[in-house]
């Protein structure tokens, strides 16, 4: 992620409510395309802070999935 997005991400963050996270997104008034870029950053946020998660909601790595698929 570019260092400047990322301090204007953590700054938006702090400025943020709770009221900000009540669950709303409303796909339905977004356009296909809108719905596309919304999941893409989504995505994109959690790559970049996956290893950074509790071990219970980060994706496994190489190793771990090495292992799963031996099993």
């Amino acid at each position: 992620m570019d260092p400047m997005k990322e301090q204007q991400f953590y700054e938006r963050m702090r400025d943020a409510s709770a009221a900000d996270f009540d669950g709303h997104t409303r796909f339905d008034l977004m356009s296909p395309e809108e719905r596309l870029a919304w999941l893409s950053s989504a995505v994109r946020f959690f790559y970049d802070h996956a290893r950074t998660l509790p071990p219970r909601l980060r994706p496994p790595d190489e190793a771990e999935l090495k292992v799963w698929r031996d099993s």
